[in-house]
């Protein structure tokens, strides 16, 4: 589900770092961008989800995160690739989301 965020402990987010942070462990990889530019953060990952789940026909209520879990993944790709209308760039869809304490 890569950076794919409800924005809580359902589905939490930054699946695509961890998996870069256990593929750094075997060998390091370069990759352009750092965390300060302005679309390093999805800032409204809960937005970006309930898009998806809308053209997954999924519900968004707090059935979403289990209904996007059973989604066939070309589905969910596809649908992943709507741009974000409020993002500063809108070729980057699936950022980074805080973590969060709780």
């Amino acid at each position: 589900m890569g950076f794919l965020s409800t924005g809580d402990s359902n589905l939490p987010g930054n699946y695509g770092l961890w998996d870069q942070h256990a593929a750094i462990g075997w060998r390091a990889i370069s990759q352009s961008g750092v965390a300060l530019c302005p679309w390093a953060i999805n800032k409204n990952p809960r937005r970006f989800a309930e898009e998806v789940a809308i053209k997954v026909n999924c519900p968004i209520d707090q059935n979403m995160a289990p209904c996007l879990k059973l989604t066939d993944p070309a589905l969910l790709t596809l649908a992943g690739s709507l741009s974000l209308s409020s993002s500063p760039d809108p070729t980057h869809c699936l950022e980074p989301v805080p973590v969060s304490c709780d």
